[in-house]
């Protein structure tokens, strides 16, 4: 059974509670990080991608802070996936609703799981600082502080979003990277935006998925990403979902990795971050964040 995973114990957690138990269930521990890993509470054959997916991506993007419904209409929403929606000042995070907002607008078309009694408490407060991007805005359209690029040591644009991201910043972003040093596995960097809506672009090397020790270095990748954003005074930042592609880390358990950092980071931070979006771009991660969201930032819509 797979199972979320922790993050660096210097964050504060949240009030210790009874977490699930499960025969699989181990701690792994490095030097620099403990990944504390709880059971998973959610089965694969819960999901039914054709009744939850189609919902939730004809209901994204449109509704904003306040809520609302998309283009139903819009069948062929992943395939024809807009690359330059938005103005030429690019896509607001506000155009985004909070995670607390879209499920209490769009709860009824969440896929429903049994639960059982969750180690993450309710809290209004971080739920209104994340977001989910359901494939209808590309990563490079957002106009906030800084987007994050998935790359490799030598920041390598030729795969997934550092493609994307290299294209549309222009030649200014090549240049510079040119003149950095190699990138460590789990590190991050910042340059400007060039010529993208957002004002920096964080570069962080993300892990292969083979490679031992990769769910740490995952890890550290969103944290440091957290951490250089707050340092630099910014307050708005956008995810995709790192290593998941050429590098082939597991999804199911880089999602999990990815929201149990942020919960953990955000705790400690809450003052200090505006919004974080994660930008999903197909079905399976779809699937996988409005799935382990209800477990990392749960919501009272009672």
């Amino acid at each position: 059974m797979e199972a979320p995973v922790g993050v660096n114990n210097s964050i504060p957690p949240p009030p210790p509670v009874e977490s699930p138990q499960s025969p699989n269930t181990t701690t792994m521990t490095t030097t620099s990080a403990a990944v504390c890993v709880y059971s998973d509470p959610y089965q694969d054959d819960e999901v039914d991608p054709a009744s939850c997916i189609l919902y939730a991506l004809l209901t994204s993007g449109s509704g904003g802070e306040g809520g609302g419904s998309g283009d139903k209409n819009n069948n062929n929403f992943l395939l024809n996936r807009q690359q330059s929606n938005g103005n030429n000042n690019g896509v607001s995070w506000k155009a985004k609703p909070s995670w607390g907002i879209y499920v209490k607008d769009q709860g009824d078309h969440l896929p429903k799981f049994n639960l059982p009694r969750n180690v993450f408490y309710v809290d209004d407060g971080l739920n209104h600082l994340v977001s989910l991007s359901l494939a209808d805005t590309c990563i490079s359209k957002f106009a906030v502080d800084a987007i994050v690029n998935s790359t490799t040591w030598d920041f390598c644009p030729d795969n997934g979003v550092s493609k994307v991201l290299n294209e549309e910043a222009g030649p200014s972003l090549r240049m510079a990277c040119a003149s950095l040093t190699p990138l460590d596995m789990g590190q991050v960097i910042i340059t400007e935006g060039f010529n993208l809506p957002a004002k920096y672009i964080i570069h962080t090397n993300g892990p292969h998925g083979m490679e031992p020790g990769w769910e740490t270095n995952l890890q550290l990748c969103y944290q440091k990403s957290l951490q250089l954003l707050i340092d630099k005074g910014l307050r708005t930042i956008v995810f995709p979902c790192i290593s998941t592609g050429s590098k082939s880390a597991d999804p199911s358990l880089a999602a999990r990795i990815s929201l149990n950092t942020v919960r953990h980071f955000l705790q400690g931070h809450r003052d200090k971050v505006d919004r974080v979006i994660f930008s999903l771009h197909n079905t399976h991660q779809i699937v996988l964040y409005r799935r382990f969201m209800q477990w990392f930032f749960p919501v009272d819509i009672g």
